[in-house]
């Protein structure tokens, strides 16, 4: 269940919407879960136990009173990435519930072609900071694992022939 990952709450509290834009009954359907497990699976492929395993299996122990400072660390930032996971497949449908104006006379919805600029790169730029301190947490806690590398991006740059090919100046 999504809810052993993350509120409904602090997920719509990381889009900064209200429990009416998205209720609890869209926020309950399995597709969340599912898609939070998958990239789960993706960012340690070759975990023995996998990252979704050893959290579900740490958030027990973490109730009890002896859990280590590595797993209590590794169970919190797991939650806080899986409220970013889950609010950043959301953002996919965002203009679709976030208004612009709500009137109340005969009730309509105005809606603007990019709500949230700064939420979306908000959301983007904090998934990927709660990305690597969960991978380091874990790393912590199984040093041997391996873990999905980073791709990094190189971009290419074009720049001007530093002289003209037709009149060789």
């Amino acid at each position: 269940m999504l809810t052993q990952y993350t509120s409904y709450d602090e997920i719509r509290a990381a889009l900064g919407v209200a429990e009416e834009e998205i209720p609890d009954d869209v926020l309950s359907l399995p597709k969340y879960e599912l898609e939070l497990g998958f990239e789960l699976d993706e960012l340690a492929p070759d975990a023995d136990p996998t990252l979704n395993a050893h959290f579900l299996t740490l958030i027990d122990s973490v109730a009890t009173p002896s859990p280590s400072v590595d797993q209590t660390r590794y169970v919190s930032i797991m939650k806080v990435y899986a409220t970013y996971s889950v609010a950043r497949q959301l953002l996919k449908t965002l203009p679709m519930f976030a208004p612009q104006g709500i009137r109340d006379a005969k009730t309509g919805v105005d809606r603007i072609a990019d709500p949230y600029a700064q939420t979306l790169a908000g959301v983007a730029s904090f998934y990927e900071q709660m990305r690597t301190r969960l991978l380091a947490a874990y790393l912590e806690l199984f040093p041997s694992a391996t873990v999905e590398a980073d791709v990094e991006f190189v971009p290419l740059l074009a720049t001007g022939l530093a002289s003209d090919p037709v009149t060789g100046t």
